[in-house]
């Protein structure tokens, strides 16, 4: 490939990583973006759900030393960790059967329409009373999405447990942890069902590396930043880049 296309790889890593570390959400938005840039689908979604494996256990150790923040320090936390890895899971396999029944359209499509509807849940940041039923659900459709896309994780996870009991930083250390487990578990998903995991080594080297480069920096300012402000810029960009992913689907451009 041209190294210009890697030079935006790099740059697409960087970002990526750094606001995923910073607001629990947006390294979902390296998959429409480089589907677009030319990749395959399945490279790009196991790559990134190889490279969420690593950031998601950095993410939990470096907030864990810049903020000192509690995660599964009680048996119920740990419970939860639980739930949120076996319904996720279970929605993770739904996902690769589809995708490896589904045409390379419908799944594209798919990852289009999911990336819009996760940037107007961003922008809204609206609130429901929580239940188990909704609990269970979300975390089902979480596990699909990180799957299917290795996108809308984190805003949904987040969402469900700041549902639960509003503990914004308790909620970063749980979901990083469980994000990590469920990528590992996509990747493996993916390792079995399809032989071009290591076509784009290269794509992997980059990810994982920009991932531990830019981990901490986002660890450590995720404070100081604005999130109401920098949520709505993620979420406008989510729902740009999805019907950029669209357009091109049907090449319209």
């Amino acid at each position: 490939m041209d190294t210009l296309i890697w030079i935006f790889v790099f740059i697409i890593g960087m970002v990526a990583s750094f606001i995923d570390s910073a607001f629990k959400m947006g390294y979902g938005l390296a998959t429409p973006t480089l589907i677009l840039l030319g990749f395959n689908p399945i490279i790009v979604v196991s790559t990134l759900l190889f490279s969420q494996l690593f950031a998601g256990f950095t993410k939990t150790i470096y907030f864990s030393i810049f903020h000192h923040t509690p995660f599964l320090e009680n048996e119920q936390e740990i419970r939860l960790n639980i739930y949120y890895i076996i319904t996720g899971m279970a929605g993770m396999v739904g996902a690769i059967i589809l995708v490896y029944l589904l045409s390379e359209l419908y799944v594209l499509l798919y990852i289009g329409i999911m990336i819009i509807f996760v940037g107007i849940i961003t922008i809204l940041n609206f609130k429901l009373k929580f239940t188990n039923r909704k609990f269970y659900l979300i975390s089902i459709i979480s596990g699909f999405n990180q799957s299917i896309s290795a996108a809308g994780y984190g805003p949904l996870a987040t969402y469900q447990e700041l549902m639960k009991d509003g503990d914004y930083k308790k909620t970063r250390a749980i979901t990083s942890i469980s994000e990590a487990i469920l990528s590992g578990f996509g990747f493996l998903l993916y390792f079995v069902l399809y032989d071009l995991l290591f076509d784009q080594i290269q794509l992997m080297i980059i990810l994982i590396t920009t991932g531990m480069i830019s981990t901490p920096f986002g660890a450590l300012t995720s404070d100081i930043l604005n999130k109401k402000k920098s949520k709505i810029i993620i979420g406008i960009s989510s729902i740009i880049i999805g019907i950029l992913l669209i357009l091109r689907i049907f090449s319209i451009i």
